[in-house]
């Protein structure tokens, strides 16, 4: 509470807003690279992925994309597995973070490496400026995702750089939001999207006697990936969800192992205070997720915690990967036939 407070009258004394601004024809997208080093498709090179995307943005009326490749050196990262050093990293977010013509900061890659930046972050005392610009990445971004929540920043769980339609034949055709675009992105970006709507599946049925379908919940979605949140618990970024809904998604994982991930968010309270959860896509090896989440909806009970599980999938690491507001305005409305209707303002700070 006394960090909100303080936030608050800061932005009240400077004049800033929690919300952050469309972008303009002359605007362009700064791409970070916080994560896995970039390794292409043996017919193609970086730079052939720089102007790919840099055109493709530009055919949607903005000036283009600023990839950085000069902050790309992955003989410089310890055991050649990270994009640059992570002292390097740091620093390249940090300038970007603070640069005034930075208006969007697309993460270009995935896998691992951000949470040194973190670690780098608390080492130095950086802060994050009071002007807001949108994060937009998943997965190994969630601790950028998280950076931001506990500076109440609203930012886009969206597809990366790397992994879309537009940049697949570039990337050797990952699986992986291999029917991701960037149509739906550029949208939110330019605010000819200014909300989001999308319907959930209830997976705790006898919950709804509990939520009249003509009564809209005001809500605000936090999370992102689900094993980055859980190694996150006793930070500084840890994540606060209390009353907002919280989304959860991952990549392939063994029921057990994905079990004891749900336990110990039980364990550590992070449910205690939620007004929902929203499963995005994870798929489990050994029972269906469903399965899963009948077992995680009675052990919640156990500890009186009643409150909607929903699900869909469209979110994550699936073949799609559609753009999901974290920290904005939102609405949560359960209907006659059962399911759940979400709706996001896409800039809006719901902090």
């Amino acid at each position: 509470m006394k960090n909100k407070l303080i936030v608050w009258l800061t932005l009240l004394i400077t004049g800033c807003s929690n919300d952050w601004e469309f972008l303009q024809p002359q605007d362009k997208i700064d791409v970070i690279w916080p994560s896995g080093c970039l390794v292409v498709h043996k017919d193609f090179t970086q730079d052939d992925l720089f102007e790919r995307i840099d055109h493709v943005v530009k055919t949607y009326g903005l000036s283009g994309v600023d990839c950085h490749k000069e902050d790309i050196s992955m003989s410089d990262s310890i055991g050649d597995t990270y994009s640059n050093s992570d002292q390097k990293r740091a620093e390249a977010f940090y300038k970007i973070l603070h640069a005034p013509e930075t208006k969007a900061i697309w993460v270009g890659k995935g896998g691992f490496g951000s949470s040194q930046i973190l670690e780098i972050f608390e080492q130095r005392q950086w802060s994050l400026p009071m002007r807001r610009v949108p994060i937009i990445g998943f997965s190994d971004a969630t601790y950028l995702h998280l950076l931001a929540h506990v500076n109440q920043w609203p930012s886009l769980h969206a597809p990366m750089v790397t992994l879309l339609q537009e940049t697949a034949d570039i990337m050797g055709n990952p699986s992986m939001n291999k029917e991701a675009n960037i149509v739906q992105l550029m949208g939110v970006l330019k605010g000819e999207i200014t909300e989001v709507a999308y319907t959930l599946d209830v997976l705790n049925p006898s919950i709804l006697s509990h939520f009249p379908p003509d009564r809209i919940f005001s809500t605000t979605v936090v999370g992102g990936n689900l094993s980055v949140i859980l190694r996150n618990i006793g930070s500084s970024t840890a994540l606060n969800p209390d009353g907002c809904m919280i989304f959860l998604e991952d990549t392939d994982e063994f029921f057990n192992r994905g079990r004891d991930h749900l336990t110990h968010l039980i364990r550590a309270g992070v449910f205690d205070h939620v007004a929902a959860i929203f499963f995005g896509d994870w798929t489990l090896k050994g029972i269906p997720l469903e399965e899963l989440i009948d077992d995680f909806d009675q052990t919640l009970r156990k500890r009186g915690i009643h409150i909607p599980i929903l699900k869909s999938s469209g979110f994550g690491h699936g073949p799609v990967n559609q753009v999901l507001p974290l920290g904005t305005k939102s609405t949560l409305q359960f209907t006659q036939d059962g399911k759940a209707i979400l709706k996001c303002s896409v800039n809006q700070s719901g902090y």
